[in-house]
C-alpha cells in the first residue's frame, strides 16, 4: 500500500476499488473502497477529505500497526458509521462507540474520525486512562460536539 500511496502523482484521471480487511474497522466481512484520483490530489492538497480517504489511511494506520511488535497498540472506528449515526441516532451513535471500545479493550487507543461543523475531526479514546482527546484544527469557534456525551461516557 505504501508504494499506491506514492504513486498517485502519476496516475492521470481514474477510479479505483480497494478491498479493506474486516478487522480494521470490525466489520463482519471485507468491505471495498471506492476512490477517486481526484479524491487522492484534493487530499495531498491539504484540500477535502471524505470518507474513503480516511477509511484508506485507517486501513494504511492498522496494516502498519499489526507488521511489528505493537500489533495491540490501536483501534479504528470506521469514519463511514460514525457520520451516518450522527446525524441519524444518536443511540445508535452510542452504541456504536461504546461496542467498538469493548471489542478494542485489549488495545491501548482507539482512534476515530468524525465530521463536525463542516470540518473532520479526530478523536483519541485512551482506554488505559478511561480519556479522550479531541484534536480539532479549527479553532475558530467552541464547539458543543455532536459525541460529547459518548466522550464523557466513553
Amino acid at each position: 500500500m505504501e508504494k499506491m500511496l506514492f504513486s498517485f502523482s502519476s496516475i492521470q484521471i481514474g477510479l479505483f476499488s480497494i478491498q479493506i480487511d474486516k478487522s480494521v474497522y470490525n466489520y463482519s466481512e471485507p468491505t471495498t473502497v471506492h476512490l477517486s484520483t481526484g479524491d487522492i490530489r484534493q487530499m495531498f492538497r491539504f484540500k477535502w477529505l471524505n470518507i474513503s480517504v480516511l477509511q484508506l489511511w485507517g486501513s494504511y494506520l492498522y496494516q502498519c500497526a499489526t507488521t511489528n511488535e505493537d500489533h495491540d497498540v490501536v483501534g479504528f472506528l470506521c469514519p463511514e458509521r460514525l457520520l451516518s449515526y450522527m446525524y441519524n441516532s444518536s443511540y445508535e451513535m452510542h452504541t456504536f462507540i461504546s461496542d467498538s471500545l469493548s471489542t478494542h479493550q485489549y488495545k491501548k487507543y482507539v482512534m476515530g474520525a468524525f465530521f463536525e461543523t463542516d470540518h473532520w475531526m479526530l478523536v483519541v479514546f485512551c482506554l488505559g486512562d478511561p480519556i479522550a482527546f479531541v484534536f480539532d484544527f479549527d479553532q475558530a469557534q467552541k464547539k458543543q460536539l455532536t459525541i460529547r456525551k459518548e466522550l464523557e461516557s466513553g
